[in-house]
């Protein structure tokens, strides 16, 4: 069996297989339990659980699917109408047992991450203000190409998988989760507002509106991963978590619209905003 930490958006997420110890181990542990599927219940940044996929048909035989999620956040809205998660109480413990089999294969720090959001209950609200440095309005230009949301095309099964939030902000679809300069072969070197906007402007995401373009925003997971947003012709935001699905709703499910924007909805772990920037239409990532 194969597990994948599902955490990143920019990024590949990280993954490894399990022994056959720890598989049997496993499905012992979730005989008679009923296994959350690997659907979310509503993408978000940040941790989203332990996806695993069986590598030949014995999992099947032992009532397992071949594909399933633990540990995913279960949204809830408390008496204050504030939105938080939870991991999917019933496999918690599994999941927790799980994410153990990962440290010869996960950095410590993600590891300690991913533990303490399976552990307690973590607020989906706006993330952290951005640094004063980094902070940068909206400039709204009349060379702006907005293209109307389409989730269904990026959600196809077939497009969903291999593409991530950078193929989503320059709408471009490469299958390749497109990374920051790797065509342009600049690509980024860490996970900082310069670099990753730095390798972008090789591939031809400005700061400045010159060509038909998508207005798009950058934001950061200091030192671990990036995170782009799209401008939509119907006046909101959306973006692609990672390999999951696209969405116009922020990690506190709100919609992205009007004064809530990149800079101030809930981001989860990434925290720095880095600003806006033009992506010209018909540009090519990889």
């Amino acid at each position: 069996m194969r597990v994948t930490l599902d955490v990143f958006s920019g990024r590949p997420n990280p993954s490894w297989d399990l022994s056959s110890w720890h598989a049997r181990e496993l499905q012992a542990r979730l005989s008679e339990k009923r296994v959350p599927p690997v659907h979310l219940e509503r993408p978000m940044l940040g941790f989203r659980g332990l996806i695993v996929t069986a590598q030949h048909d014995e999992a099947g035989r032992r009532g397992l699917p071949v594909t399933f999620r633990l540990g995913a956040p279960v949204s809830a809205q408390t008496t204050a109408g504030a939105m938080t998660a939870s991991a999917e109480p019933e496999t918690r413990p599994v999941a927790q047992w799980l994410l153990r089999s990962a440290a010869p294969w996960v950095h410590p720090l993600l590891l300690a991450y991913a533990a303490t959001q399976l552990q307690a209950r973590s607020s989906l609200g706006p993330a952290s203000a951005p640094e004063a440095a980094l902070r940068a309005g909206p400039k709204i230009t009349a060379c702006l190409q907005s293209s109307p949301y389409n989730p269904e095309f990026w959600d196809d099964p077939g497009v969903q998988p291999f593409n991530n939030c950078y193929n989503f902000a320059t709408n471009f679809r490469s299958d390749t989760t497109a990374q920051p300069g790797r065509l342009s072969g600049a690509q980024y070197s860490d996970f900082s507002c310069w670099n990753v906007g730095m390798a972008a402007s090789f591939d031809g995401v400005g700061t400045a509106c010159q060509f038909p373009s998508n207005f798009v925003a950058l934001v950061i997971w200091p030192g671990v991963d990036f995170h782009w947003y799209r401008l939509q012709a119907e006046g909101f935001w959306a973006h692609k978590i990672g390999h999951g699905q696209v969405t116009n709703l922020d990690s506190g499910g709100q919609v992205i619209q009007g004064d809530w924007t990149p800079e101030n909805c809930g981001r989860g772990p990434y925290t720095l905003f880095c600003g806006y920037r033009y992506a010209p239409a018909g540009m090519r990532v990889m």
